[in-house]
């Protein structure tokens, strides 16, 4: 196959590929989850269901569209949440509201995971909310702001 016949992958195929990625990196072969410590041995769960969630956003019409820029960091997620970034500074940060949330943030590539309190679980644990490198200046400034407190 030549190098250029690449270029014919489609959309639906790098959406369906890393659907897969997904579901191959956080869920075992048998469909449960692979569960993540974080560095302060808090365990972390995935859901399928979150994938659509996680790698889209909202369009200006306020239809969810596939995000390209967070489905290229599908593997970023396991790796700032064990704080294992080839030394790059992970800090995290616990953020009071409904639900409690936990937020990681990697500041030289402005990359942000969302992380929700089950605290119905014993004992307390977080579950996947989403990923995104925070390209909106304002969202940006928020975040800086409220990790350098």
């Amino acid at each position: 196959m030549e190098l250029h016949e690449y270029g014919k992958i489609t959309d639906r195929e790098i959406q369906a590929n890393c659907r897969l990625l997904y579901i191959a990196t956080y869920f075992e072969r048998g469909g449960s989850e692979v569960i993540v410590q974080t560095t302060d041995n808090i365990r972390v769960y995935f859901e399928k269901e979150r994938f659509d969630h996680a790698f889209s956003r909202k369009n200006r019409s306020g239809t969810r569209e596939f995000d390209y820029s967070r489905a290229r960091r599908v593997l970023w997620i396991k790796k700032v949440i064990r704080n294992n970034c080839g030394g790059l500074p992970v800090k995290f940060k616990d953020i009071n509201g409904h639900p409690k949330k936990r937020l990681y943030y990697q500041p030289n590539n402005e990359y942000l995971v969302i992380l929700d309190w089950d605290t119905a679980s014993s004992p307390p644990s977080l579950k996947f909310n989403t990923a995104y490198p925070i390209t909106w200046p304002k969202r940006l400034k928020e975040i800086r702001e409220l990790f350098e407190q």
